[in-house]
């Protein structure tokens, strides 16, 4: 697919699912569904398969029609790292096929999780005193 199609793939759904009329998650998640998410992402997975050199012509669409984002800004972890890395060696259920966690209830791409990371209360995380620093730590 080249640029120019992406972007009329991006109007057409533009135009299907205005920004200013949509609540925030839903538009997301059609996006999400739309293939437009992360364009070099898989079918299914918020993409469509393309090259990843293609989602900052979608990116500049969507800005462009002031539609919301999954804020990536705030989620540069999950986003940048851990995400890909679901993708390349999660499984099936890992990458949301079925389970639900980046599948439709999460498939803002606002987040993933693999699994539930146990909670951390104080003091239980907390180092023991140290040896080497005056006040303990």
């Amino acid at each position: 697919m080249s640029a120019g199609d992406l972007r009329e793939q991006v109007r057409e759904f533009l135009a299907a699912h205005d920004p200013a009329a949509s609540d925030r998650l839903e538009f997301l998640r059609a996006r999400f569904d739309a293939g437009l998410a992360w364009v070099h992402y898989p079918a299914g997975l918020g993409g469509q398969g393309l090259s990843r050199s293609l989602q900052p012509v979608a990116d500049a669409e969507f800005a462009a029609a002031g539609a919301p984002t999954n804020r990536p800004e705030r989620n540069g972890i999950g986003l940048g790292m851990a995400a890909p890395t679901i993708l390349a060696y999660g499984s099936e259920e890992q990458k949301g096929a079925g389970s639900g966690r980046c599948g439709p209830e999460r498939r803002s791409g606002a987040s993933c999780s693999v699994s539930p990371a146990p909670a951390l209360t104080w003091p239980a995380w907390r180092p023991g005193p140290s040896p080497t620093v005056p006040s303990g730590w």
